[in-house]
Parts: structure tokens; sequence; C-alpha cells
């Protein structure tokens, strides 16, 4: 089950972290992680968080868009996406 975590503050030692690269993100441990960052966004009305925002040190972020969320593991900007269905709506899943 998904909660609302804490969001860390500047001067956070996670936010000093390099964080861990994703390999899986479809591994038990990143859905759960994605699950608390969408379930933290969503009771922030924020616009977009990172894993390590949540303390979880993880190269992962999720963004609000027009038509869904965003879910990313990569920092550079890919042009192309997958779309899927989800029970929160459609996400965007990069390509590796």
């Amino acid at each position: 089950m998904s909660q609302v975590r804490e969001i860390a503050q500047l001067g956070a030692e996670v936010l000093r972290l390099q964080a861990k690269e994703v390999k899986n993100m479809h591994a038990d441990e990143m859905q759960l992680i994605a699950d608390d960052m969408f379930t933290t966004l969503a009771d922030t009305n924020g616009v977009g968080i990172a894993a390590p925002q949540i303390s979880a040190s993880w190269r992962m972020m999720i963004l609000s868009a027009p038509d869904g969320m965003i879910v990313s593991r990569r920092r550079r900007e890919i042009c192309q996406s997958e779309v899927r269905d989800s029970a929160r709506g459609r996400l965007k899943f990069y390509p590796e």
C-alpha cells in the first residue's frame, strides 16, 4: 500500500548523495517507490517529484503532464515514449 512520504528539505544528506541507477523499473522495490512518489506528489499538489525527495536514493522522477504522468529514470531528454493506461491514469514510460 502506498504512503505519503516526508519531503526531504534542502540540506538533507540524501539530496547530496549520488542516486543509484534504476536497472529494472518493474522490480517490486521500484514499484513501491513509484507508488509512494505518486501518492506524495498528489498529496502536495506538485508538478513533479524525484525519488531522492522522498529519501529514496534512486535516479527516478515523475512529472505531471497534460495527458497523464511522465515516469523517467533518465536525465537526458528522450523523444519517443510508450504510453500505458494504469489505475492512476495515463503514464509515459521512456524507453531504455
